[in-house]
């Protein structure tokens, strides 16, 4: 009896549990982000932008350490209701981005960020936000 149960409940957690990923995938391909390659600085670099209203200020996200750009895909369909465009890229050896061939410091990646950008031929101002790791990749970008 004590088993019968245990398998009943198991079931139901896996049924709700299956629901829910399911859901969460017809989400993420909901999402309006483009994503593709782009080499910088030598470096293949997966990219991930959504456009924004005309004449506002993208948002160039970074994600946290050994998380992938998918990770942004329900930010990106939420701040789209904003008309806030976003930009994010896998940091190399994430993602689909290429594995450098020596580790990078926070400068390095503040540098390919701002590469990054010239190569989508956005000048001037954005603005910047970030997850854990990031976060701090942000406020090294933004000095």
């Amino acid at each position: 009896m004590y088993c019968e149960g245990t398998a009943r409940l198991n079931r139901t957690k896996y049924e709700r549990a299956t629901s829910a990923k399911q859901t969460l995938e017809n989400k993420v391909t909901r999402s309006e982000m483009d994503i593709r390659e782009i080499t910088v600085a030598g470096q293949k670099l997966r990219i991930a932008t959504s456009a924004g209203s005309a004449g506002s200020l993208p948002l160039l996200v970074f994600n946290g350490l050994g998380a992938d750009l998918e990770v942004f895909h329900g930010f990106a369909r939420e701040m789209g209701e904003f008309g806030i465009g976003i930009l994010t890229f896998d940091v190399p050896g994430i993602g689909g981005s290429s594995v450098p061939v020596f580790p990078y410091r926070f400068a390095c990646l503040a540098h390919l960020a701002n590469d990054v950008l010239t190569a989508l031929g956005i000048q001037g101002q954005v603005n910047v936000a970030g997850m854990s790791w990031g976060g701090a990749l942000a406020q090294e970008f933004t000095y």
